[in-house]
């Protein structure tokens, strides 16, 4: 129960008796429909974006993740991958940017699609140069090395599928 602080109206609790303050319920009306047992259904918009906002989310963590892995362990992975310290941090730091933009676009109440757009192209254009760096041999990779920038590269055309497929949902319910 809670008490309306300006008019002293008693108003029940919406999930235990389905009821709504009298002066709530036309705002209620016109911001969400309602289940036919009387909770309030999740709106369309929201539902659109649920699945880009969470592949952005999940990116991100795994990009700033992945680019402190880079940064950590510049020196220590040079040996058993091949990668040079001198391609590992600028990655990393440049992974940790990335990592922030994720952030920042998956946080809008609306995702911009601009921007989700650039994301799924950059993420599109990683899986290429991650491949033709992994077996075009412009560095000294061991097979660990090629094996770990392949993994990569699949990692990351996942995510571009499904922020994708998270964009196309967004975009039928007309939100973006």
């Amino acid at each position: 129960m809670s008490r309306r602080p300006d008019d002293g109206i008693v108003c029940l609790d919406r999930t235990t008796t389905g009821r709504i303050c009298p002066r709530q319920e036309e705002t209620t009306r016109m911001s969400t429909a309602t289940t036919t047992t009387g909770t309030p259904a999740r709106p369309a918009a929201a539902a659109g974006a649920g699945l880009l906002r969470k592949v952005l989310r999940i990116d991100s963590w795994s990009t700033a993740a992945f680019g402190v892995f880079l940064l950590a362990g510049s020196k220590a992975l040079s040996a058993p991958l091949g990668l040079p310290a001198t391609w590992s941090v600028p990655l990393g730091v440049a992974m940790l940017g990335g990592a922030a933009a994720l952030a920042l676009i998956a946080g809008y109440p609306h995702i911009p699609t601009g921007p989700a757009t650039a994301v799924i192209a950059g993420n599109a254009l990683s899986f290429v140069a991650m491949l033709l760096l992994a077996f075009s041999g412009l560095l000294p990779l061991t097979g660990l090395g090629i094996a770990f920038l392949a993994v990569g590269a699949v990692v990351v055309a996942v995510y571009a599928v499904m922020e994708f497929v998270g964009l196309r949902r967004y975009l039928e319910v007309g939100e973006g």
